[in-house]
């Protein structure tokens, strides 16, 4: 009834629009616009508010004052192009999203179920800015995550890169959101990025979020903690490699007391000269609240010194953390004192005094290595 009030409106338009041939023309025009914003909605490429919207542009096409053929055109310009319907995301086929466990300016981490296995897992979405740099980048934590096997360290199932199409990303975005009820942003990325997702093993939550919400502190409990974080950087050090953002929202419980390190974004190799390893000046930086004295020093300029020793200076600190109960405003005041060579005196074992002084040494050579940690009477 619709296609014949509209052809009603098309024929009583101006000299432009009047003859047959021209209605004719325009109506198969509107009727493929019309099937096209059908199509959209049915494989799930625009809401129902979006179809609302474009069936109201198509109508207002037709009863408009300018050239029906200009407003069919403007309505076209307002839809997906073709390959929107071509393309496919192996994300939303292969998994249904549950929830968002964190965002940054990495991209964000779900939680979400396999359809095949019915097993849950999380994955991590990282924009890429359509450069050879980024992606090399990004393609880092994959393959160091990949390469790393190790029960103290998060597991890496697969990894792969989506290109959709313009704006695809976004409205697929909102609609997950929409979805899940969730009312937080949406990363902060361009309408034409590629992504990359990495999935790997679903913890249970962070050790940041353990240490805000404990106030007690059993000494044996977070020295046996300490040992597992320990080993598995021992690990990663051995693998050639430093983490450089080791913090607690980067560790995670597996289970009650089995604790993983995750997050490889920004490890990289070390270099190593004979027997010595070389202090490296490296692009980007980490968590300045965990950072070692010589990582933090040129952070204005997002560039850092590094060797292995740094992530054995933010395993102090760590360490610190688990053995204290501490406000943000003392752990800043205590981190500080010992990125300047000032011992903290708030820890009730003169052992743990004694012990955390040997992983903040502001000579970074003079820092127990992990595996010289591991090995000592403090953590046995």
């Amino acid at each position: 009834m619709l296609l014949f009030q509209i052809m009603g409106l098309m024929c009583s338009k101006g000299s432009d629009d009047k003859d047959a041939s021209t209605t004719e023309t325009l109506t198969v025009r509107y009727q493929e616009l019309l099937a096209t914003v059908e199509r959209l909605e049915e494989v799930q490429k625009v809401t129902e508010k979006e179809k609302e919207n474009l069936m109201h542009l198509l109508q207002l096409a037709m009863a408009g004052n300018q050239s029906i053929a200009q407003q069919l055109e403007h309505v076209q310009d307002q839809l997906p192009r073709n390959h929107d319907l071509e393309f496919v995301s192996e994300f939303r086929t292969k998994f249904e999203p549950l929830d968002v466990l964190g965002q940054g300016g990495y991209g964000w981490v779900l939680k979400v179920k396999n359809n095949l296995d019915d097993w849950e897992y999380a994955v991590k979405r990282i924009a890429l800015h359509k450069s050879k740099v980024d992606l090399k980048e990004a393609l880092n934590e994959a393959r160091a995550m990949a390469s790393f096997v190790h029960p103290g360290i998060v597991v890496y199932n697969y990894s792969w890169i989506e290109e959709p199409p313009s704006y695809w990303q976004i409205r697929s975005d909102e609609k997950m959101l929409n979805n899940l009820n969730l009312r937080c942003h949406i990363p902060l990325y361009r309408h034409d990025y590629s992504f990359l997702y990495i999935q790997m093993e679903l913890c249970q939550f962070t050790l940041s979020k353990w240490l805000d919400e404990n106030k007690h502190r059993d000494l044996k409990r977070m020295k046996s903690w300490f040992r597992q974080i320990v080993s598995a950087v021992e690990y990663i050090h051995g693998k050639g490699k430093i983490h450089r953002d080791l913090k607690p929202c980067n560790i995670l419980f597996a289970s009650k007391d089995h604790l993983k390190i995750c997050d490889m974004g920004i490890v990289i190799e070390q270099q190593v000269d004979g027997e010595f390893e070389k202090t490296m000046t490296v692009n980007g930086t980490g968590t300045e609240e965990y950072m070692s004295p010589e990582q933090r020093a040129l952070t204005s300029l997002n560039i850092s010194h590094v060797t292995s020793a740094s992530d054995v200076f933010s395993l102090g600190l760590i360490l610190a953390e688990l053995c204290v109960v501490m406000t943000y405003h003392e752990k800043v005041r205590i981190f500080d004192n010992y990125r300047r060579g000032k011992p903290s005196f708030v820890f009730e074992n003169a052992n743990t005094v004694e012990f955390i002084g040997k992983l903040t040494v502001l000579e970074k050579r003079d820092r127990l290595t992990c595996k010289k940690m591991l090995d000592e009477m403090y953590l046995s």
